[in-house]
């Protein structure tokens, strides 16, 4: 039980097959702040309460993950959803700041961005690529206002989820 803990890790967490879950709790944390070589989530973590990811290189997803907190994902590190989701919860964050990316490729119906969450906090110099796969459809993700977009990889469609009209603050290229 991780409640009112915080555990800073450099480098993996692994998780046997089947095996138990870490209970994070209300206010358990993960900082991931390691900076030699990516970082794997391990495809048997399937939820965080709070995670900061810091330090350097890529975090790199291989299942669908909860956040039950916030998420903060620091300069200069890239968020590799691969083809999986990340949900929040309203009422919590996700952060993106200065020079962070994320690599959104999930395949529609999916929401191809992290989703759920109450708060978007994205810095003007991010970046968000969503790079699904050649004809691969994606949804894009309306509610937070973007720093820079980029749609990546041709004979697809992209569709706006409907929410929200579709705000960036620099670039966006298709």
């Amino acid at each position: 039980d991780v409640n009112n803990h915080t555990i800073t890790l450099s480098g993996n967490l692994a998780f046997q097959t089947g095996g138990r879950q870490i209970s994070w709790g209300t206010d358990g944390t993960l900082i991931q702040n390691g900076n030699v070589g990516n970082w794997q989530i391990d495809a048997d973590i399937t939820g965080f309460n709070n995670l900061y990811l810091q330090g350097g290189y890529s975090k790199i997803m291989y299942s669908n993950l909860a956040i039950s907190g916030n998420l903060t994902v620091e300069s200069g590190i890239y968020l590799n959803m691969q083809g999986y989701t990340m949900t929040g919860q309203a009422g919590k964050t996700f952060s993106l700041y200065g020079s962070a990316r994320v690599y959104a490729s999930a395949a529609s119906p999916a929401q191809a961005f992290p989703s759920g969450f109450g708060t978007y906090s994205l810095s003007a110099t991010s970046e968000v690529y969503y790079n699904g796969a050649n004809t691969i459809d994606q949804v894009f993700f309306s509610k937070p206002t973007y720093g820079n977009v980029y749609f990546s990889n041709s004979n697809r469609t992209i569709t706006s989820d409907g929410l929200f009209d579709m705000t960036v603050y620099g670039n966006l290229d298709f």
